[in-house]
């Protein structure tokens, strides 16, 4: 696997890429809605989506119907179909390099190769805002 990335916690059929956290990382925030779609973890904002990669040591659990994102301490920072609102930053978006370099950027990173149902837009979390 990539970057020292590790396989997540996460339910069975969701796809939960997650990185090593660590040096310089972008510190933008979003605000959305925490979406999954077709065992996909996306924030929705503005009209768009984005696959979301969380740090190493974050894990997902089916809780009801929802899936809720847990921190590495065991925090629920997120609830699918709540709002969340995260620090990060998106990352090589598709305009830059096209869909080959922004899925093998991904890749590089997690370890995990993102299944096309996913999209090509990747947002980088690096925890609540």
């Amino acid at each position: 696997m990539g970057c020292g990335a590790q396989q997540a916690a996460a339910p069975p059929g969701i796809f939960f890429p997650t990185f090593e956290l660590g040096g310089p990382h972008p510190l933008a925030i979003i605000e959305g809605s925490l979406v999954e779609q077709d065992g996909c973890l996306f924030v929705t904002a503005h009209s768009e989506r984005w696959l979301l990669m969380w740090p190493n040591g974050y894990s997902a659990k089916r809780s009801g119907d929802a899936i809720e994102v847990l921190s590495e301490d065991g925090r629920v920072i997120g609830s699918t179909g709540d709002p969340i609102r995260l620090v990060g930053g998106e990352a090589r978006p598709i305009e830059v390099g096209g869909v080959a370099a922004a899925d093998a950027w991904a890749e590089e990173l997690t370890g995990q190769n993102a299944p096309d149902r996913c999209g090509h837009q990747y947002w980088l979390a690096s925890g609540p805002a």
